[in-house]
């Protein structure tokens, strides 16, 4: 599946919908190697996930600005860039995590977490408390804590266990490996 996404880059990368596949299936993957606990895995992937916004930023600058462009703007969805922050999270880039988070709905984690929020939404929420605490914001990301312990148990748990959580160690993968 990684490498149909990959290839679905290659011969498409003035499509944002590959770009998107390709966030999906590496974030489908992070989420199934860290449940299993593999961290050489889930470090991979991450690293990966953290690599496409300079593949398309790539991509962009080879585009003429002279030529009408006709396909959908080469922009990630606000849940693409979830998942770029939080392999960013997992990888000890907390800074970036949380520049990311707060330039891709720059508007969502200005309000208060409410009852109304759906629940993927929350752990959202418990990723951007997380990187607050981990750049130092530490009050901010208590109140938002305090929050999600009142309206969500799982995404208060995700936001205890993501402040804990220590960066990812792993060894670079060799070219020839395939996962």
């Amino acid at each position: 599946m990684h490498q149909q996404a990959e290839g679905a880059l290659l011969t498409n990368p003035n499509d944002i919908n590959s770009y998107e596949v390709l966030v999906q299936v590496l974030a489908a993957g992070l989420d199934y190697y860290q449940q299993a606990g593999d961290e050489q895995q889930t470090g991979l992937l991450a690293n990966e996930l953290k690599e496409v916004p300079l593949k398309l930023a790539e991509q962009q600058a080879k585009i003429n600005p002279d030529r009408l462009w006709y396909g959908a703007p080469l922009r990630l969805t606000s849940e693409a860039q979830y998942s770029i922050a939080q392999a960013n999270y997992l990888l000890g880039n907390y800074a970036e995590s949380l520049t990311i988070f707060q330039t891709a709905s720059p508007d969502l984690f200005k309000e208060a977490a409410n009852e109304n929020i759906p629940q993927p939404v929350l752990e959202e929420f418990a990723w951007y408390a997380a990187s607050l605490h981990k750049t130092g914001a530490t009050i901010e990301a208590e109140n938002i804590a305090q929050q999600l312990k009142s309206l969500d148990t799982q995404a208060y748990s995700t936001y205890e266990k993501l402040i804990k959580q220590e960066p990812l160690q792993y060894s670079a993968r060799n070219d020839n490996e395939d996962y």
